[in-house]
């Protein structure tokens, strides 16, 4: 089974714990991340160490974690100046993949950075190879040193959608649904409301980054 990158890991930890304010256990992890058998179990551990060890993540009892999200953002820091660095120093025609390759980070995190980086016009799209977008450095970027950091708490645009699934998974896995039917019912309705979007009876098919 494809093991999660860490920045999706993350997203899942941040709606499980509704942005650190409630612990999440092991147990609820392997099954929001599909982790059944022994070996993705041992993966998805080895992952939850690293962000213990980084102090992402604290053990707060015997297979309970709490996030700390002021350890994330002084993680993150560092990371948008390696990014940053990779940015300025391209050619024009990078991905977020070739980004990726030099500075480790994850596929979303680097996608949401781009977004915020185009927004302000330190980057511009530059054409795409398959389905994937490619972006070139502007002027703006070429001439500034030092490294953008985005708002805490930078714009996913599936973030409710995310929030809304994490906390729809929580309630079916820890309590007895029919208990909460109201909370079930307006969660998979924020879902849906997203994907039942249809431009001319069709699904569109957009480029990623």
């Amino acid at each position: 089974m494809k093991t999660f990158d860490m920045d999706r890991l993350r997203d899942v930890i941040l709606g499980l714990s509704e942005g650190g304010t409630r612990t999440v256990s092991n147990a609820l992890l392997f099954q929001t991340c599909g982790r059944t058998d022994e070996p993705g179990k041992r993966r998805l551990l080895r992952q939850l160490q690293t962000m213990v060890n980084k102090g992402e993540l604290v053990r707060v009892g015997r297979g309970e974690l709490r996030y700390d999200p002021q350890a994330a953002a002084a993680r993150h820091g560092e990371l948008y100046q390696k990014i940053w660095r990779a940015v300025r120093a391209k050619a024009p025609g990078f991905s977020a993949p070739d980004l990726a390759l030099i500075t480790g980070a994850g596929a979303s995190h680097l996608c949401k950075y781009l977004r915020f980086l185009e927004d302000e016009g330190l980057v511009r799209r530059h054409g795409k190879s398959g389905n994937t977008l490619l972006y070139a450095a502007t002027g703006k970027a070429r001439e500034r040193r030092e490294t953008p950091y985005p708002p805490l708490g930078i714009n996913d645009p599936w973030e409710t959608e995310r929030n809304s699934a994490c906390a729809l998974v929580r309630l079916l896995m820890e309590r007895d649904p029919a208990d909460q039917k109201a909370k079930v019912v307006q969660h998979c309705k924020t879902i849906l409301g997203r994907f039942e979007t249809r431009t001319d009876n069709r699904t569109t098919k957009e480029a990623t980054c």
